[in-house]
């Protein structure tokens, strides 16, 4: 059995969706009926209990190794800093018989422990306006130390994985579709107390992003405004965080442009909302929106899959390839595109019937989609392993000690 680390940041809450990557890449592996892998979660001391939920019941070390500013934390980044490796945590996965590090920074040119690297997106490529130029060089370099030293590299789209050609050429990569497994949190409120708790009122549209720059918010309210002029009412619903780091003003922009537009009526901004009322949004509203300028793999996208929603999305290239049935794409900057793509899902007469066909269809197919996500992981972990060579893979069965 292979044993495979994955290191949690107790930070991880403020990327919910790299969280929930995780969290459902773990379980998609974890139901294997022929599991050759065990993953092992390290991470900090600190890291609070609920970070874990939802987790499969996997072996958890905590070591303040990963801990920021702890003297072991503060030893390991000096080495690193002088250009040395990791050598204090390649001793710690060693001494507890890990195998292969994914999802991670490389551990130096040397290592014994191979690295599985992931890319999410090259979002700093696409839209370098959203970094400042100390970030885009931080992420360049990276990047390409990543490509460089990593055993592997992991991408979730074939969009990315043409941007990493074009970024480092030669890198190996391998490619991993993220699949999202249903929510199953269960909201103690019936669905009308749900909605009334939250002014809301059927039919309405979700909006589950962080009001981060590239998320695009302003072309939903202009849209909205646009139907208004109409004399036609669409109601949307958008949780997520305020707080943009790169664009700490963006949220208030958002604020200001819904009252310039007199849609506040029509946008209900509701915040980070607990995940059980979440999930019971999302399957009460008639359908998501998704208007992202730039994404990765986008998880929205997976949720609507899983669940069978219906989902309007703006045509960018990792969306068109992500495909969701029943799904309506419109020009993220064409705000009369999405107007008309809310109105036809509203206002069609099938819909309780489409909607409940997309939801028979997204179960029946939902074991298989997980279950290969999981094994296609699988074999890209054993492959990686397998491609080191012979005496790497000695040294580190002397080394180990379990």
């Amino acid at each position: 059995m292979l044993r495979v680390g994955f290191i949690l940041q107790a930070n991880a809450a403020g990327w919910l969706g790299g969280l929930n990557y995780f969290r459902n890449l773990l379980q998609a592996v974890w139901k294997l009926p022929d599991r050759r892998i065990e993953p092992v979660i390290l991470t900090e001391p600190s890291t609070p209990a609920s970070l874990l939920n939802g987790f499969p019941a996997v072996e958890v070390l905590r070591h303040p190794l990963f801990q920021k500013h702890t003297p072991s934390w503060l030893l390991r980044e000096s080495v690193r800093r002088l250009r040395m490796g990791e050598p204090l945590l390649q001793a710690f996965l060693l001494r507890h018989g890990i195998g292969l590090l994914s999802h991670s920074e490389p551990l130096g040119p040397h290592s014994l422990v191979p690295t599985l690297g992931w890319i999410a997106d090259f979002q700093h490529r696409h839209l370098p306006e959203l970094f400042t130029s100390a970030e885009l060089e931080t992420r360049d370099r990276l990047y390409r130390r990543m490509c460089k030293q990593c055993t592997c590299m992991l991408v979730s789209s074939k969009n990315a994985q043409r941007d990493l050609e074009e970024f480092a050429p030669g890198t190996r990569s391998e490619l991993l579709r993220f699949v999202c497994h249903p929510p199953r949190a269960e909201s103690s409120e019936s669905p009308t107390e749900l909605l009334q708790r939250y002014s809301l009122a059927a039919p309405f549209f979700l909006l589950p992003n962080q009001f981060w720059a590239h998320k695009n918010h302003q072309v939903v309210l202009r849209a909205l405004h646009k139907l208004r002029l109409q004399g036609r009412r669409v109601l949307v619903a958008a949780t997520g965080s305020s707080e943009d780091y790169r664009k700490a003003g963006y949220f208030a922009q958002i604020e200001n442009l819904a009252s310039e537009l007199a849609v506040t009526d029509q946008f209900k901004f509701l915040g980070r909302i607990p995940f059980a009322d979440l999930v019971g949004l999302m399957r009460a509203c008639l359908a998501f929106i998704q208007p992202s300028l730039f994404e990765g793999w986008s998880t929205s996208v997976e949720e609507a899959k899983s669940l069978g929603k219906r989902i309007v999305l703006s045509n960018i290239p990792v969306h068109l390839e992500q495909d969701p049935p029943g799904a309506l794409f419109f020009d993220p900057h064409k705000p009369e595109q999405l107007a008309r793509c809310l109105l036809e899902l509203q206002d069609a007469p099938d819909r309780a019937e489409v909607a409940e066909k997309l939801k028979s269809d997204a179960a029946a197919a939902q074991e298989t989609r997980f279950r290969e996500f999981g094994r296609r992981y699988q074999t890209i972990a054993l492959e990686t392993c397998r491609s080191e060579g012979s005496w790497s893979r000695l040294l580190r069965r002397v080394l180990a000690v379990r």
